[in-house]
């Protein structure tokens, strides 16, 4: 089965978004033939079988999976009902929990002057600039 888009929109510590587009015309067995449903089966090792009794079976085009352990791996693959049966498996899909960083606040600048004081027996003859320096730093917002 080629599902289009299948993929993730949300992947915290603990949970994954999985979505996926509906098939459509001769992908859904025939003309005028509709998708029932799609089943979405789990693992949580790169799996070799996968366990019947780790599925969601649903008529919409994503679905929520909870209670994950974060920094794990995933792996996903989904299939089509129509009136008459079920189709292929997609091809595996592999996802990690955890959560992104934190967006940092926009960068700052500043400009620092280098100044050298030319002196003549303790006193200042003449001051000038010999190179400017830009520093740039960002910080990462506190929530």
């Amino acid at each position: 089965m080629s599902l289009s888009n299948f993929g993730t929109s949300d992947t915290t510590r603990n949970s994954i978004d999985v979505n996926w587009n509906n098939l459509n015309g001769d992908q859904t067995g025939g003309i005028g033939v509709k998708i029932q449903m799609f089943e979405l089966q789990w693992d949580k090792a790169d799996p070799q079988t996968w366990p019947t009794d780790q599925a969601f079976q649903t008529s919409n085009l994503s679905k929520s999976h909870g209670n994950l352990v974060n920094n794990k791996f995933y792996f996903y693959r989904i299939r089509a009902k129509n009136a008459f049966c079920w189709g292929g498996w997609s091809k595996a899909l592999k996802v990690q929990t955890g959560s992104k960083p934190k967006t940092p606040l926009p960068p700052t600048t500043s400009v620092v002057k280098k100044v050298v004081v030319n002196k003549i027996a303790g006193v200042a003859t003449s001051t000038f600039v010999t190179e400017w320096e830009v520093k740039i730093c960002w910080e990462m917002p506190d929530k």
